[in-house]
């Protein structure tokens, strides 16, 4: 009784167990295209260009195309390797690189408009001297007023 049992518990206790968790990985994009000395897959390789090398094509020969790297290598490449658009990792590069280089411009420009705003003092003074003439200003005229009809035996001119 006690054997048909265990296998019984050992079910039921099994959700409870511990899971460990997968880690998470992501595929990379790089590719090394093997550069062969001739158009063929059993050809020797003479190189490798990474991801996003600029090369010019020379000729095309069925699924290859004969190509030149910028380090002056030749060799042939498979044609579906190749493409006229830039590669979406180079171009992701690029672009942040010129997100970087229009950050610090726009930081630097940030900074000399702080510099170029009036300070707090010469807000609050220009905003006193205003209020000051605004009210001299009304005074004056209630003093001018004043005087005249004092002159003129009290009459409104």
């Amino acid at each position: 009784m006690g054997r048909r049992l265990l296998p019984i518990v050992f079910f039921l206790l099994l959700p409870l167990a511990p899971v460990q968790a997968a880690d998470s990985r992501f595929v990379t994009d790089t590719i090394l295209v093997e550069l062969r000395e001739r158009p063929s897959a059993q050809s020797n390789v003479a190189g490798v260009a990474p991801t996003g090398t600029p090369v010019k094509v020379l000729e095309g020969y069925g699924i290859y195309s004969k190509v030149t790297l910028p380090d002056g290598r030749q060799g042939w490449v498979e044609s579906r390797l190749l493409s006229e658009r830039e590669p979406a990792q180079v171009t992701l590069l690029r672009v942040m690189d010129e997100y970087e280089r229009l950050n610090a411009a726009n930081q630097r420009l940030e900074a000399q408009v702080e510099r170029s705003r009036p300070g707090t003092f010469m807000v609050w003074s220009a905003i006193g001297l205003s209020v000051g003439l605004f009210c001299g200003f009304i005074l004056g005229t209630f003093w001018l007023e004043h005087r005249f009809r004092t002159r003129h035996g009290g009459m409104r001119i």
